[in-house]
C-alpha cells in the first residue's frame, strides 16, 4: 500500500486540525474551507472517480481507520502493515483519545437503571454450562439475593455455588453499558469498513447516550439488554456474549447474520474467587470516571511530534516555516516542540490521563525545563525514582 504525497499531506492535515479544533462538525467545515477531498482515482477504462466533498461519517471512519498509522485491522484486532505510516503514533493516539471523550454524551452522568430483580436468571451459565436461578437468604432481618447453581440431580446434598445477584448485576450493567457506549471498541468487533456506516454509527451512539441519561431504565430494558445473549462465569472472570444481530439492529446497521460467527465475546476485567460455596468478585478499582486526559495537553504533544517530524524529514524545514505556517510566534513554537522529547511511558500516561494533575501543558511548556534524561523527567515530572 503506497500513499501519494498530496494525499498523505490531505491525511495529515486532516489529523492535525482535528486536534487543533477538536471537534468534527468544526474539522468539516475547515476542510470544505481548504476544498480537501476524497481520493481521485482513475479506473484501467480511464474513468474517474472520487474527487467528492467529504462528508462527516467519511471523517469518522478516516480517523479511526489504523491503516493511516502503519497498522491494518482484521476483525477486532490491528496488527503491523507492511506499509509505512503516514501518521506518527503519538498523534494517532492522541485523536483516538480526542474521538473517545468527544462521543461520550450529555456531562449528565445516567443514573443506573432499575430493571426488575433478578434479570440474569436464564442468562447466567457457567463455563461448563450449568445454569444458576435466582434465590434469598434472611440474615439479621435483612434479605440477601443470589444466583445459586442448579443441582445437576434433584435430591441430592451436593454443595450449590452461589453469586451475590446485586453486585453481578450491577457489574454487568456497566460493562455493557461501557462496551455499548464505545463506538471505537464497536467499530473493531463488528469489523465496519464502510464509511457511513461508521458515521452512523457514531451517531447511533450518541443518540443511545442521551437516551440513557434521560430515562435509563427504558433504555436498558428496551433497547441494550436484549443485545446480551449470554453471561458466563469463567475459572478467569466474567464473559459477556453479545448477540450481533442485536447489537447490528441496535446501532441501525444492516443486520448481516454469519454462520456460527453470531455472538460476540468481551471478557471482563474482573476476577472470580471462591470462597467455600460462594463466588466472590474481584473488581480492579474502577478509575474510568477519575481518569480525564487533559486534551489541551495531549493536542500539545500531538502537534510538537508533528512539528519534529516535520523537521527532520524536512516538510518544514524550520522553527521559522512552522511559524509562519500556523501563525505563531517561533518562541512558542519552540515551546511546544519541547513536548516531543518527553519520554513514552510519560505520553503514554498523558493520554490516559494517568500524569499529575498538576502535570499541565502550560506547566511543561512555561515553568519547567524538560529534562533530556527520560529517567530524570520520569522523577522530576511524575515523582517516580
Amino acid at each position: 500500500m503506497v500513499f501519494k504525497e498530496d494525499e498523505a499531506a490531505d491525511i495529515r492535515t486532516i489529523f492535525s486540525l482535528y486536534l487543533e479544533l477538536g471537534t468534527v462538525g468544526k474539522l468539516l467545515k475547515a476542510i470544505e474551507a481548504r476544498d480537501i477531498r476524497t481520493r481521485r482515482r482513475i479506473s484501467s477504462t480511464g474513468r474517474e472517480t472520487g474527487g467528492n466533498a467529504i462528508g462527516r461519517g467519511h471523517l469518522y471512519h478516516l480517523l479511526s481507520n489504523p491503516v493511516y498509522a502503519g497498522r491494518i485491522r482484521h476483525k477486532d484486532k490491528t496488527y503491523a502493515g507492511a506499509h509505512p505510516a503516514i501518521i506518527d503514533q503519538v498523534t494517532w493516539d492522541a485523536v483516538q483519545t480526542l474521538l473517545a471523550n468527544n462521543t461520550q454524551g450529555p456531562r449528565k452522568r445516567a443514573q443506573w437503571p432499575v430493571t426488575e430483580p433478578g434479570w440474569l436468571a436464564g442468562l447466567l451459565v457457567d463455563q461448563h454450562g450449568k445454569t444458576f436461578a435466582l434465590n434469598h437468604a434472611n440474615k439479621g432481618g435483612k434479605r440477601y439475593r443470589y444466583y445459586v447453581e442448579r443441582p445437576a440431580h434433584k435430591g441430592t446434598d451436593e454443595k450449590l455455588r452461589r453469586v451475590p445477584a446485586g453486585e453481578l448485576e450491577r457489574a454487568v450493567q456497566e460493562a455493557t453499558w461501557g462496551f455499548v457506549r464505545d463506538p471505537l471498541k464497536l467499530v473493531e468487533v463488528l469489523e465496519i469498513s464502510r464509511p457511513e456506516q461508521t458515521g452512523s454509527l457514531f451517531e447511533a451512539v450518541a443518540s443511545l447516550k442521551r437516551h440513557m441519561a434521560d430515562q435509563a431504565t427504558v433504555a436498558w430494558d428496551r433497547r441494550i439488554r436484549p443485545t446480551l445473549k449470554q453471561i458466563v462465569l469463567t475459572a478467569d472472570g466474567i464473559r459477556l456474549i453479545f448477540d450481533r444481530s442485536a447489537l447490528q439492529q441496535l446501532l441501525g446497521l444492516p443486520i448481516q447474520t454469519r454462520s456460527g460467527a453470531d455472538a460476540l465475546s468481551v471478557d471482563l476485567p474482573i476476577r472470580i474467587k471462591l470462597r467455600g460455596t460462594q463466588f466472590k468478585l474481584v473488581v480492579p478499582g474502577n478509575g474510568a470516571e477519575a481518569l480525564k486526559p487533559d486534551t489541551t495537553l495531549i493536542k500539545a504533544v500531538a502537534r510538537a511530534h508533528t512539528w519534529a517530524q516535520q523537521l527532520i524529514t524536512g516538510e518544514r524545514p524550520t522553527i521559522a516555516a512552522i511559524a509562519k505556517t500556523e501563525g505563531m510566534a517561533k518562541v512558542s513554537i519552540r515551546r511546544i516542540l519541547r513536548l516531543a522529547f518527553l519520554a513514552p511511558d510519560i505520553v503514554e500516561a498523558i493520554l490516559e490521563g494517568r500524569q499529575p494533575l498538576d502535570l499541565t501543558a502550560e506547566k511543561l511548556m512555561v515553568h519547567v525545563e524538560v529534562p533530556t534524561s527520560w529517567q530524570r523527567q520520569r522523577m522530576e515530572l511524575l515523582g517516580i525514582s
